[in-house]
């Protein structure tokens, strides 16, 4: 069985030279035997335009086989409005790069997994938290599925 694991900085693997930051997946390494193999192609700074553009997704499913599960999160990068090149509209290329990395998962006979943007701790400067992280992309993702 295998797990893939595609998106951005919040699940990319990440070493001792970047620590701190660690992407959520190497919270759940050691919870599966070695009949499990888990396989991470998340990028830092990716959005699902540069994701699939740049060859990452190509690469990614490649490896993905009958009944692999393969998680997906975007958004972070995706609003990104000042950056052309990972720039998408929610309801429009945003949705359009889901659903096709949606086909092609399951044209692979995989699972796909979507999991919406992790929440930013932004806060306001009275310490309460912002509630405007990944306007319109949390929503887009829930219509996908």
């Amino acid at each position: 069985m295998k797990i893939i694991f595609l998106g951005d900085s919040t699940l990319q693997f990440n070493d001792e030279s970047t620590y701190p930051q660690v992407g959520w997946p190497q919270s759940i390494y050691d919870l599966f035997n070695d009949d499990v193999q888990i396989l991470n192609f998340a990028v830092n700074g990716r959005s699902t335009k540069s994701f699939i553009e740049l060859g990452n997704f190509a690469k990614a499913i490649e490896t993905a086989d009958n009944d692999s599960i393969v998680i997906i999160e975007f958004g972070h990068n995706d609003e990104h409005d000042y950056d052309p090149e990972r720039y998408t509209r929610p309801d429009f290329e945003y949705r359009d790069n889901l659903l096709y990395m949606l086909k092609e998962v399951r044209e692979k006979g995989g699972y796909p997994i979507l999991i919406t943007p992790v929440y930013r701790r932004w806060f306001n400067e009275d310490g309460t938290l912002r509630d405007d992280c990944h306007a319109g992309y949390r929503e887009a993702m829930l219509k996908v599925a």
